[in-house]
């Protein structure tokens, strides 16, 4: 099972590269894979065809590569709407409403 680059200690391989070695090395038809962050529980696995799946408990958020802030921006307006009906639901503790941005 293949599972990710060299985190930047050496120059890194392709994928393709990686499963060629391995796939000559061992006699083998196909690799597997692991994407993921182990800490964070976060695994994805690929039964060598590229194409990575994901637990049910795994939050997939795609992201625009031109644009990399728009996410947290808009995770953040949703985080204010998410306030702002709290204080509509406990108005006599939360006396004012935030105002989200556009």
């Amino acid at each position: 099972m293949e599972t990710g680059g060299m985190k930047g200690r050496r120059v890194e391989p392709s994928r393709d590269e990686v499963h060629q070695s391995l796939q000559n090395a061992f006699g083998l038809t196909k690799i597997h894979s692991e994407y993921g962050m182990t800490e964070l529980l976060s695994q994805a696995y690929s039964q060598g065809n590229g194409r990575f799946h994901c637990p049910p408990s795994m939050r997939i958020i795609p992201r625009d590569l031109e644009a990399p802030r728009l996410h947290a921006i808009l995770r953040l307006r949703a985080f204010m709407r998410r306030l702002n009906r709290a204080a509509d639901l406990t108005s006599s503790t939360w006396p004012t409403r935030i105002p989200v941005p556009s």
